[in-house]
């Protein structure tokens, strides 16, 4: 991917493409590597877990594909980098490939954390609903997800700065609308995760306060 987009600066060593084609056939293969890195993060997310105990920093990266993220950057910026004029601009064209490729790849990562976070909150939930379950540990979930959240937004918004820099080229409402996807989905985790809880406190005030009750009322003398 390196060297198709060093090369198509120049041009004469493939020639039977356009500058437009190579430039597409470049992002196109950093696109495949990429997909290639979420491919791994979803075999390798629950490697070492069992064994080590993690902290929260480290809980957070296993749930978020962080590298992808830097991939996307790094791809950009080379990019950006690759094709100026020389008044330090993108041409509309070149602008339109990279705002192309960052919305591509950043929804796919987005769509691969939001199934990885779902697969982990719907494990837990089916746990709980076993009749051998014990006592839901909602606050082992709650550390679980709110790691992973944080590593999200930290992430995304070190990406969209890096992406609004001068050097890559990208147009400052399409890095921050990355952040805005992310907060709307970080917020529709947060309100799952609340309203879970919620269902486990009324199914606790049922067994802890209205059996007991219904039960001595039952079994009372006449």
């Amino acid at each position: 991917s390196t060297i198709l987009l060093l090369s198509s600066r120049g041009g004469s060593k493939y020639s039977d493409f356009s500058p437009f084609e190579v430039k597409s056939l470049s992002l196109a293969s950093c696109t495949r590597r990429l997909y290639r890195v979420l491919d791994d993060h979803q075999v390798k997310k629950d490697e070492g877990h069992a064994e080590t105990e993690e902290t929260e920093e480290e809980m957070g990266k296993r749930f978020v594909a962080t590298a992808f993220l830097d991939g996307i950057l790094e791809t950009a910026t080379l990019y950006g980098i690759s094709f100026r004029l020389n008044n330090d601009t993108l041409q509309n064209e070149d602008r339109t490939l990279l705002q192309n490729f960052v919305t591509e790849t950043f929804s796919s990562f987005l769509s691969h954390t939001r199934l990885v976070l779902f697969e982990e909150t719907a494990a837990s939930e089916d746990q709980m609903d076993s009749p051998e379950s014990e006592e839901p540990d909602l606050e082992g979930e709650s550390l679980t997800v709110s790691s992973a959240l944080t590593c999200l937004l930290r992430s995304v918004r070190e990406l969209a700065s890096g992406l609004a820099l001068p050097e890559v080229g990208l147009d400052l409402e399409a890095a921050s609308s990355l952040v805005d996807q992310t907060v709307e989905l970080t917020e529709s985790l947060v309100r799952r995760r609340v309203a879970r809880k919620f269902e486990y406190l009324r199914l606790d005030v049922v067994v802890e306060c209205i059996r007991p009750f219904a039960d001595n009322a039952i079994n009372s003398d006449p």
